[in-house]
């Protein structure tokens, strides 16, 4: 029941919310801009969203192709016989076992900004591959949530906007703060 409560407090509150954002002048002149005009902004959070997409996917690949390495004949039988699978059941494995191992990667913010400042991105292969994945990162969330400012309602368009202003907040705090 209090679950019920909290929900119909949040729904009425989103309600209200909505009622007042289609009061506000200055919103409601910008979303008519964006019907009459929406041509350059929705391509241009469109391209961004599908160029931070394609960064991210490059990054996944190259730090797969940087990273994996071939498993040993004892590494894949390990696997195989402790892998997932049904409980209570044995795995045996005939013949050859063929795996690839990825360890865990992860860089954070004060890595990336001294390769920045460095110049180690350029001439580190497993550094060029954060530094991708956080540019990619960002304008996905960019083109993504931009998209929404573009074609939503006021009240969408404001939450959206709140969003975007919350991560670049804290990416850009986070990284000053490294």
């Amino acid at each position: 029941m209090k679950g019920f409560l909290r929900l119909s407090g949040l729904i009425a509150a989103l309600f209200v919310f909505a009622l007042l954002a289609d009061q506000i002048a200055p919103l409601k002149q910008f979303d008519s801009y964006l019907k009459e005009h929406p041509q350059p902004w929705t391509g241009l959070t469109v391209g961004a969203t599908f160029a931070g997409f394609g960064l991210l996917v490059f990054a996944w690949i190259r730090w797969g192709i940087l990273t994996g390495r071939p498993m040993s004949e004892a590494e894949a039988q390990e696997f195989v016989r402790t892998g997932p699978g049904p409980t209570g059941l044995s795995s045996v494995l005939r013949g050859k076992a063929i795996g690839i191992k990825t360890p865990k990667g992860d860089a954070s913010f004060r890595e990336i900004k001294d390769a920045f400042r460095t110049g180690t991105w350029l001439r580190n292969p497993a550094m060029r591959v954060f530094c991708f994945g956080t540019i990619g990162l960002l304008l996905l969330v960019l083109g993504g949530f931009g998209y929404f400012v573009v074609t939503a309602l006021p009240a969408a368009k404001l939450i959206c906007v709140g969003a975007l202003f919350y991560v670049f907040w804290r990416s850009a705090w986070g990284l000053w703060k490294a």
